[in-house]
C-alpha cells in the first residue's frame, strides 16, 4: 500500500546492477530507517549515521546478501539522496549532497562523521513512516519488491527488534464512536 505519492520513487530506487543483479543496499537501508522510526529513536526525522543505524543495516544485509556484495553502508547512505527520499545535511542544515558536483563518487563513513550532522528523510515520506499502519504497509511492500525470496527471514529479524507497538485499532475505541462501531459491525 505504497501512498500516491511515493510508489514510483520506493519502487523504482537506482541501483547498482553491475555485477548481474540489483545490488540490495539502499532497500536494506529503508528497512533499517523503518526500524529506528519504529523504536521512536528518530521522531525529529534526523538520521546521524550512528552506530545502531549501522549495526541494522548490516543485519539486513547480512540475509539479502549475494557473494561479492559488502556491508558497507557509506554507499545508499550517500546514494540514496540520488532517489529524491533522502538528504545528507551538514551540522549547520546546508546539503551536502549535490547532483552535479559530488554526487558520483561515495565518501567514505569516516568523511561523512566528520562533515555531517544528519540525514532526513522526504518530509510526506517519513510523515507516512511514523503512522505505524502505514509503515507496516511500506515496509512488506519493500520486501515484496526487493527481497521475495528473503521474507520470511526479513520478518523474522524485524520480530527481533522491539516491537511494541500494536497495529490493529482497540475494539475498546472503535465502540466509543457509534458511527464507527455501526458501520464496522
Amino acid at each position: 500500500m505504497l501512498t500516491d505519492r511515493q510508489p514510483g520513487k520506493l519502487y523504482k530506487l537506482k541501483r547498482d546492477r553491475g555485477s548481474g543483479w540489483e545490488k540490495p543496499y539502499k532497500p536494506a537501508l529503508l528497512l533499517a530507517l523503518i526500524d529506528l522510526i519504529e523504536s521512536g529513536a528518530n521522531a525529529d526525522n534526523r538520521f546521524p549515521l550512528s552506530d545502531e543505524f549501522i549495526a541494522r543495516y548490516r543485519d539486513y544485509i547480512a540475509i539479502v546478501r549475494r557473494e561479492g556484495d559488502h556491508d558497507k553502508i557509506h554507499y545508499p547512505f550517500w546514494h540514496l539522496c540520488g532517489d529524491g527520499i533522502w538528504m545528507v545535511y551538514t551540522p549547520t542544515g546546508e546539503a551536502l549532497y549535490r547532483p552535479g558536483d559530488n554526487a558520483a563518487s561515495s565518501p567514505s563513513v569516516k568523511w561523512m562523521r566528520e562533515r555531517m550532522g544528519h540525514a532526513s528523510l522526504e518530509p510526506a515520506l517519513f510523515r507516512e513512516l511514523c503512522d505505524p499502519i502505514t509503515r507496516e504497509h511500506i515496509r512488506l511492500d519493500l520486501i515484496a519488491r526487493y527481497f521475495p525470496t528473503h521474507r520470511d527471514a526479513l520478518l523474522r529479524l524485524v520480530s527481533t527488534y522491539h516491537r511494541v507497538e500494536k497495529v490493529a485499532e482497540d475494539p475498546a475505541e472503535r465502540a466509543a464512536d457509534p458511527v464507527r462501531s455501526a458501520a464496522l459491525s
